[in-house]
């Protein structure tokens, strides 16, 4: 039986083994106890399959996996926030009137009252939107230079450093 040598590195890197394949058990003997490679077919694991573990062990940044979880965290957020403004139905139809509304000024010269207040709407909505997809490149942009774990993995999107918080 080969022996992992392999140091806790969050689920992430259990994630990871998986994905290839493989899971790790922590198994007690005499001694310490010690990490043992199986792999998910119930084969039992090669000698390849173990250098290719501890291949995939130790090429694991654990602050990398916490940033690009964090990345698609802030992704969901502005969703959401965008999401509570207008749905994507009404931004479409948000759209689809607007390019009605220009086609009626480049044939007619000019738009009505009412139809002036929906362009403001519509200007509105988007400004919105648009100073939440800022926000979101901003945050976005802080975690492609945050290195320490620690902070990576208690990283809150919804409530991301005052700094950057989202717009109101």
């Amino acid at each position: 039986m080969n022996i992992i040598n392999y140091i806790e590195k969050g689920n992430g890197l259990h994630d990871a083994l998986a994905a290839h394949g493989f899971f790790l058990s922590q198994e007690y003997g005499q001694g310490e106890p010690q990490w043992v490679l199986y792999r998910k077919d119930n084969l039992m694991a090669t000698e390849a399959d173990y250098a290719a573990a501890q291949a995939i062990i130790d090429g694991y940044d654990q602050a990398g996996a916490l940033r690009a979880k964090a990345i698609l965290s802030v992704k969901a957020a502005a969703q959401d926030l965008i999401y509570a403004i207008a749905p994507a139905w009404k931004q479409n139809n948000l759209i689809a009137r607007s390019v009605d509304l220009v086609n009626k000024i480049v044939m007619f010269g000019g738009l009505d009252e009412s139809e002036q207040a929906e362009v403001d709407l519509a200007e509105t909505v988007f400004a919105k939107i648009k100073a939440i997809r800022s926000c979101s490149d901003r945050i976005e942009a802080w975690l492609a230079g945050v290195t320490d774990a620690a902070t990576l993995a208690t990283f809150d999107a919804l409530n991301p450093p005052s700094q950057l918080a989202w717009p109101e």
